[in-house]
């Protein structure tokens, strides 16, 4: 009658998956690359206090010039630019400002990897590695950043992270191409995530949009096995809890479960498209008969009929469809108390 509790959505929301897609590691590698950065900056700042070396030799031309170090000032003789080497012997290109701040720093951070690191006003900065990873921050203490980089399998991924702690990542996040945003992020806690949305499109090339809340239960839009429009619901310890969705036909179809993952109520459309109603497996079961006549019916553990509002608990004759009516004579009055009262408590006759 359904095929909704099949429902597989991307991501894995049918089996309550509410966890964020592991990001965590690539921004951790992020930060670890403006860490770098900054430690390559401070490795150079030394040499901004070293005097500017001046010559007098007469303006010459040559084709190939060949020195350790040259030094670059301006018309006040203030240092502005080095190109030598660092430290560490790899060359470099450092550019500052008139008042000594530095500007631009070009060379090889502490593994031997191409690295460029720009420096802004109070103290904010970003840096380019060769390994496609860049950094920009406010400051150094600051916790509002932003991140590029690629994947192992060469897939780019932008992450911003804000003062408050929300974060933002565009990109590729395992099967899961889009937008992810999350509250309460702190860089190696993902258990300090007190929920996140994400808006993209799953490994099957289908739309999908999933909400988690603080508490862990999640909510997802997306599209089933058969192409069609489908809503999970899944509870706070993550177990799925209703779903609502679309049968073979085109019908729409409703599920609910339990905590344990037991269905225990169904709205659907039979055979001829009329609405039928099941609770916990068919026990209580409401619908439209073949004359258009709503039907309501209970029934025990082996599906065997207990009570029909069109027949008596005997199971004979037509009712008028009033419960009590046991003489079936269109009201509930005296006699039918009297029926009653000389059946009650017995288990057959």
């Amino acid at each position: 009658m359904r095929k909704s509790y099949s429902i597989n959505l991307s991501p894995d929301a049918s089996e309550g998956n509410a966890d964020l897609p592991d990001v965590s590691s690539h921004r951790a590698h992020a930060l670890r690359r403006g860490q770098s950065g900054r430690d390559f900056l401070d490795k150079t700042l030394s040499r901004w206090n070293e005097a500017p070396r001046s010559s007098k030799q007469a303006q010459q031309v040559v084709d190939v010039l060949t020195t350790r170090e040259l030094q670059i000032v301006n018309d006040a003789g203030a240092l502005v630019a080095i190109i030598g080497s660092d430290r560490g012997g790899d060359g470099a290109l450092f550019v500052r400002r008139a008042d000594a701040e530095p500007l631009v720093s070009v060379g090889a951070d502490q593994v031997g990897d191409g690295i460029v690191v720009i420096t802004g006003t109070s103290e904010s900065f970003a840096t380019l590695g060769s390994d496609g990873m860049g950094v920009i921050r406010g400051s150094e203490s600051s916790g509002n950043a932003a991140f590029l980089f690629l994947d192992d399998e060469g897939n780019g991924l932008v992450t911003t992270l804000s003062t408050s702690g929300t974060l933002a990542a565009l990109g590729n996040v395992d099967d899961f191409v889009g937008v992810i945003v999350a509250g309460g992020f702190e860089l190696g806690q993902p258990e300090s995530i007190r929920g996140w949305a994400g808006l993209g499109v799953g490994d099957a090339g289908n739309g999908v949009v999933s909400a988690a809340s603080a508490s862990g239960s999640l909510a997802t839009l997306g599209v089933d096995e058969a192409g069609d429009a489908a809503v999970l619901v899944n509870n706070r310890n993550g177990d799925l809890a209703s779903v609502l969705g679309v049968d073979e036909k085109g019908h729409g179809v409703l599920g609910i479960l339990n905590a344990s993952g037991r269905d225990i109520a169904a709205m659907a459309a039979d055979a001829s498209g009329n609405g039928t109603l099941g609770i916990d497996g068919g026990k209580f079961r409401a619908f439209v008969d073949a004359s258009g006549n709503g039907v309501a019916e209970t029934r025990g553990r082996t599906q065997n009929l207990l009570w029909s509002s069109e027949s008596d608990f005997r199971g004979g004759g037509t009712s008028s469809g009033l419960m009590g009516d046991f003489d079936n004579d269109g009201d509930v009055d005296f006699a039918d108390f009297l029926t009653f009262a000389a059946n009650f408590g017995k288990r057959s006759g």
